[in-house]
């Protein structure tokens, strides 16, 4: 039985996950256990998944990595930084923007695996 304990998605997030399993495994919809928990800090998932707290969540690779769990791909999803307009010249961020931009910093995240770094720093209005 899929338990999606600690997976930090919600019920309707989770519905088609579920249904996929379900078609794959030839499982009845009904017995794959959801019971969906939101993970509040990045890692959350994998940590619970390893401490047997669930069998499976919603993650990322470079966390399954930590943990020495396996991992398959759902989706490619990308990960933005929000913030008002007005900040995107803000001095205080120049620095955090050209960390950004580096390519120092982009190959230690693509070094974590699962992360594409070629939009990393590009700025859009």
């Amino acid at each position: 039985m899929l338990n999606e304990a600690c997976a930090g998605v919600d019920a309707l997030a989770a519905e088609p996950l579920c249904s996929a399993v379900a078609r794959v495994t030839g499982l009845a919809s009904a017995a794959i256990e959801r019971v969906c928990t939101a993970a509040l800090a990045l890692g959350a998932v994998a940590a619970c998944v390893a401490a047997g707290g669930a069998d499976g969540g919603l993650g990322v690779l470079a966390d399954a990595v930590a943990y020495g769990l396996g991992f398959v791909p759902v989706r490619h999803e990308p990960f933005d930084l929000v913030l008002k307009v007005h900040s995107l010249e803000h001095p205080l961020l120049a620095p955090f923007f050209e960390l950004m931009s580096s390519g120092a910093f982009q190959a230690s995240v693509r070094a974590l695996g699962g992360y594409d770094t070629s939009e990393t720093g590009k700025r859009i209005l």
